[in-house]
């Protein structure tokens, strides 16, 4: 008698710290939450930290009376990986200076014109640039050839640092004898913001 309460003694604390486990990992992998309670006490919740993840941007650049990128301005968590795909319908030219005909700060130092890998066009091809100085990277858009409707360019970046990043485009396709005025000089054409919050 007394052996037996013994042998169960034993194995009842494991099935039922086994048993509470179970109801823990349940409650972790059904909810993505833990709340806890304690003696005298008001719940209290736990969220999980964030996970990074793949998100999908946008923008076109049109053509009117001054090109513009719509929309410019951006919000992304720190660690987003960016999948970021413009399309244009600007068939206009702007030589870029030779720095900006390159592309940088994406993943492999490359980007997707209508599907082609690329990782520089020649500085006369040029239209457009999204340039974010403080993060590296530099993105191309070459003019719409003649006979097309639009391009599409995609580009893959990853963001670790947080803060608001302003961007430019670096081709001079504004107006003015220097081509910096107009579109170039007034915020939300040819410039905006990214937003990275942790």
């Amino acid at each position: 008698m007394i052996r037996r309460f013994v042998l169960r003694s034993r194995i009842l604390p494991g099935v039922l710290a086994f048993g509470a486990f179970a109801a823990f990992a349940g409650l972790v992998a059904g909810c993505g939450a833990l709340t806890t309670t304690s003696a005298g006490s008001q719940p209290q919740t736990t969220v999980a930290p964030a996970v990074s993840s793949v998100v999908h941007l946008k923008t076109t650049i049109l053509n009117g009376n001054w090109p513009q990128f719509t929309p410019t301005d951006f919000t992304l968590a720190k660690g987003d990986t960016v999948v970021l795909t413009i399309t244009s319908f600007d068939p206009g030219t702007s030589t870029l200076p030779a720095s900006f005909a390159k592309v940088s700060g994406t993943v492999g130092g490359t980007e997707l014109l209508n599907g082609q890998a690329i990782s520089a066009i020649t500085p006369d091809q040029g239209a457009h640039t999204l340039t974010i100085p403080a993060l590296g990277i530099n993105i191309v858009v070459p003019a719409v050839p003649v006979g097309q409707k639009s391009i599409t360019i995609q580009a893959t970046f990853k963001v670790t640092k947080s803060g608001t990043f302003a961007w430019q485009c670096m081709a001079p396709c504004g107006t003015g004898p220097s081509g910096w005025s107009g579109p170039m000089a007034e915020p939300g054409y040819m410039s905006g913001t990214l937003t990275v919050v942790n």
